[in-house]
């Protein structure tokens, strides 16, 4: 599905088989964020989103430098902690949201 979307109508100097992938990833996780009935499944989505945006970044040829690296790794985490957050308390709270 992705490889053929490389280039996006910008110049690229990265590898086509990131933006591949980035596409790919979030290709997966629509169905997840847009249907999900509990925060794991929507976390999930969620964290394969973030992972496919970044992919395609790197497919644009915009991860050089590791300041940038070090951001997206923050992002990452602090996404995953929110979920595990939200997921506890919503299998504290008992209801059908987790």
């Amino acid at each position: 599905m992705g490889y053929g979307s490389h280039g996006l109508g910008a110049p690229t100097d990265g590898p086509a088989i990131a933006s591949a992938a980035g596409f790919a990833l979030a290709a997966l996780a629509v169905l997840p964020v847009v249907t999900g009935r509990d925060i794991l499944r929507i976390g999930i989505g969620l964290c394969l989103l973030l992972s496919g945006a970044l992919l395609v970044r790197v497919g644009l040829g915009r991860d050089a430098r590791r300041p940038r690296r070090a951001a997206d790794r923050r992002a990452r985490g602090d996404l995953g902690g929110a979920v595990a957050i939200l997921a506890v308390a919503a299998r504290a709270d008992g209801t059908d949201g987790f």
